[in-house]
């Protein structure tokens, strides 16, 4: 049936296509004095495209039958200077070549089909001995095909799973109760600078070398020159933090060097009055 359709079908819509065409479309109707006294088998395109979809017997030699009786039918009823009479000869002459074109179509696809029908034969055959030489192998097979769909169908499942995982825990629940902001590093202050300064400038030889070290280590550009000019406004206040740290216990060993200083004094003077 489909064999049909594809063979005649592309014809039958290349005739209906024509600038003729139009006018062997539909039955002639009842209507027109003396047609079917003279025409005992009336034949149009329309009902021969019903045959095509409606008869699954209908073949090329009916075809080609049905095709030549619209254009003998026309020429028969109306004579040859007739408008529709000389239609009838230039789609008969159309159709006489496309007719000798589908029945090569028709032999090469029944071929084809011969063969693949022995090719499948062939297969049922070697399955049939493989069946019996490899027992129960179609079984397994069956068996292999739904374990692979369980597999693919749990995969699926936990790629499911992890997708939700992830969007949960990519977009955590702000919680109700409201944090305590983090209070901020403040910054070193212009005062507190300028008191580092004057610190700095108290300390002695010693100490200041200490400084210098700590300054260079911050401005790697002065590891060259031999003096360092400490420039605490341009300093970062990560170096100033460590200067004050470094002041602040030079400060306190030199507090603390002074109070023994001043103990050992009295104590020599107390001796001294003894």
């Amino acid at each position: 049936h489909n064999v049909s359709y594809l063979c005649y079908g592309s014809s039958l819509r290349s005739l209906k296509r024509h600038k003729y065409g139009p006018t062997f479309g539909e039955p002639v109707p009842v209507t027109v004095p003396g047609y079917h006294d003279m025409i005992k088998k009336p034949m149009d395109l329309g009902t021969i495209e019903s045959y095509i979809f409606e008869q699954n017997d209908y073949n090329i030699e009916g075809f080609a039958s049905d095709i030549s009786l619209v254009w003998s039918n026309a020429m028969r009823f109306n004579p040859p200077q007739h408008p529709i009479h000389e239609m009838a000869v230039v789609l008969k002459k159309f159709c006489e070549g496309r007719i000798a074109r589908i029945r090569q179509q028709i032999k090469s696809i029944e071929r084809s089909l011969s063969l693949k029908e022995k090719h499948k034969e062939k297969q049922k055959q070697r399955l049939k001995l493989e069946g019996k030489t490899n027992g129960g192998m179609a079984d397994d097979v069956a068996g292999l095909d739904d374990e692979v769909r369980k597999l693919a169908q749990k995969m699926e499942q936990m790629r499911r799973r992890l997708n939700s995982m992830s969007n949960s825990t990519s977009k955590p629940k702000k919680s109700k109760s409201k944090s305590k902001p983090r209070p901020k590093k403040k910054g070193v202050s212009i005062q507190e600078r300028q008191a580092l300064k004057q610190q700095i400038i108290q300390l002695g030889p010693e100490d200041l070398n200490g400084v210098a070290e700590i300054v260079r280590d911050a401005m790697p550009g002065s590891h060259d020159s031999t003096e360092v000019e400490v420039d605490l406004e341009i300093l970062e206040d990560k170096t100033i933090r460590e200067l004050q740290k470094y002041v602040a216990e030079c400060i306190h060993e030199r507090s603390m060097e002074q109070e023994q200083e001043s103990s050992s004094e009295e104590e020599e003077s107390s001796d001294e009055d003894f």
